[in-house]
């Protein structure tokens, strides 16, 4: 499970854990409360990292296959609230990615401010077309929001290729590479940077935010159900 843990003099750490750390509705709920814990502190900057190979391997689709029609439904919503609440979150987020970060986490990652990937250990992709899913309103207009450029966007949903830490760098899917081993120290780093940098009141950074992606929270929030291609 996902845990919060308080570093520096303005940062949080949200710990995803040391497995694939897939989405359930379980793991959902327990993100949103370390999510909570993180907001009514008074740290300036959250970090999300997992341990070991994986940042997310994405939802965990074996699981949802097996869940009534309503409670699929009642995850797919969970989960873009989820994004949602990431991409509105009022400070500066970054996603520190220490390993692979495939499709749902891949998304997880896109919602922060900010990413910081290894050099040359760990993938960044979005494999729902080899999947045969389709991606619901929300998640394409958080991705389309945060992957401007057309052919980048191209081959990251429509080819779902898989980009490493130097290529994601250079087509700014990632804002920084770091070498193996240092994703989190880079990532509280830039955190603090962009902290010290400008010291921006909680509640003007979250209403700024909500303002400059109001179109993808709303469709995030609509929260339809992924559905077969």
């Amino acid at each position: 499970m996902a845990r919060v843990e308080f570093v520096r003099k303005s940062c949080a750490i949200l710990w995803l854990g040391n497995n694939q750390n897939r989405f359930r509705t379980d793991y959902i709920e327990n993100l949103m409360t370390c999510l909570d814990e993180v907001e009514k502190s008074n740290a300036k900057a959250l970090v999300t990292s997992g341990t070991g190979k994986f940042f997310s391997n994405g939802l965990d689709l074996e699981w949802v296959g097996q869940q009534r029609h309503s409670d699929a439904m009642h995850f797919f919503r969970s989960f873009q609230l989820l994004l949602a609440r990431v991409l509105s979150f009022p400070m500066v987020t970054v996603a520190a990615l220490n390993g692979h970060a495939a499709a749902g986490g891949a998304m997880f990652a896109l919602a922060h401010d900010y990413r910081v990937m290894q050099r040359d250990r760990g993938w960044m992709f979005l494999n729902e077309v080899d999947l045969g899913i389709l991606f619901t309103e929300g998640m394409l207009s958080l991705i389309r929001a945060k992957v401007p450029t057309p052919s980048v966007f191209r081959d990251l949903v429509i080819y779902g290729n898989r980009f490493s830490g130097s290529s994601a760098v250079n087509v700014n899917l990632v804002d920084l590479v770091c070498d193996v081993g240092s994703s989190l120290d880079a990532a509280l780093d830039l955190a603090e940077e962009k902290v010290n940098g400008k010291d921006i009141p909680k509640e003007n950074l979250g209403a700024m935010k909500r303002h400059v992606h109001q179109i993808e929270i709303e469709k995030l929030k609509k929260g339809a159900m992924a559905s077969k291609l």
